[in-house]
């Protein structure tokens, strides 16, 4: 008779704690979700302010005033100079295998 009672206990409260169970993951999944939301608006923002930064630190008008303070100001002459390539190296392999693969 225990038995029976136990084992009826047991099918019912099985489902019930399952859905709660399911229910409790669905709530923080929900949550992380806001999270990730919350997270994903912060990241934006501050990456349309870094760029109206960047935007503001590359305008030209600045640009030429950091260059009047240096001193800086248009070439005269242009030069162009030839850089010599360096000798190209057959590559290495193993030492004793190199001669077969490498000739």
């Amino acid at each position: 008779m225990l038995a029976r009672i136990t084992l009826a206990v047991v099918l019912l409260l099985a489902p019930i704690m399952g859905y709660v169970l399911l229910m409790g993951n669905l709530t923080a999944l929900n949550y992380s979700l806001a999270q990730a939301n919350a997270e994903k608006l912060d990241l934006q923002e501050e990456t349309m302010r870094l760029d109206d930064r960047i935007a503001a630190l590359e305008s030209r008008d600045r640009l030429a005033g950091v260059a009047a303070r240096l001193h800086m100001h248009d070439a005269a002459t242009y030069a162009v100079v030839e850089v010599p390539r360096p000798l190209a190296t057959p590559p290495s392999g193993i030492a004793f295998l190199g001669s077969l693969f490498h000739r």
